[in-house]
C-alpha cells in the first residue's frame, strides 16, 4: 500500500513538473542595431530576443542616430492555448514545452539631411525667441 501511494505521488509530481510554456518575443529593425526601450525601460539592441511573462500592451521606443525615432504600441496577445481553462493543462499537465515567439519587426527612416534653408530658418526662428526672451511685461 505505501509502495503504492509513493509511486502515485511521483507519477503525479513529475506529470505537474512536465507541463510549461515558454513566451518569447524577437524584436528586430532595419536597420540592426537600434536601441530598443520597452515600456521605457532600456532592453537592448536589436536583433533581440527575450524572455516575457504577461500578456498585454507594451509602448516599444526604438532609436538610431541618422535615423527618426519610432515608437509602437505593442500586444502581445494569448495564443488559444494560454486562454483559460485551457492553461491550466498546458502549464500544468502537458507532458511538452510549448512555444509562444512573438515578433516584432520595425523599419527605420534616415533622418533628413539638413538644407541651408532649413538651417537658416531654424536661426532665424532662435533669434526671434532671444529677442522676445529679453522682452518684459513692461514693454508690452
Amino acid at each position: 500500500m505505501l509502495m503504492r501511494s509513493m509511486t502515485t505521488f511521483t507519477t503525479l509530481t513529475l506529470l505537474l513538473l512536465t507541463g510549461c510554456v515558454e513566451r518569447r518575443m524577437y524584436i528586430t529593425s532595419r536597420p540592426a542595431g537600434a536601441e530598443v526601450y520597452i515600456d521605457g525601460e532600456y532592453a537592448g539592441q536589436t536583433p533581440l530576443r527575450l524572455p516575457f511573462s504577461h500578456y498585454g500592451t507594451h509602448d516599444v521606443t526604438f532609436r538610431e542616430t541618422q535615423h527618426v525615432s519610432v515608437i509602437k504600441k505593442w500586444t502581445l496577445s494569448p495564443p488559444f492555448y494560454q486562454w483559460f481553462p485551457i492553461d491550466l493543462f498546458t502549464e500544468w499537465l502537458l507532458p511538452v514545452t510549448l512555444v509562444d515567439q512573438q515578433r516584432l519587426d520595425v523599419e527605420m527612416e534616415q533622418t533628413p539631411p539638413i538644407t541651408t534653408d532649413v538651417l537658416n530658418d531654424l536661426k532665424e526662428r532662435a533669434e526671434t525667441l532671444r529677442r522676445d526672451g529679453r522682452k518684459t511685461p513692461a514693454d508690452n
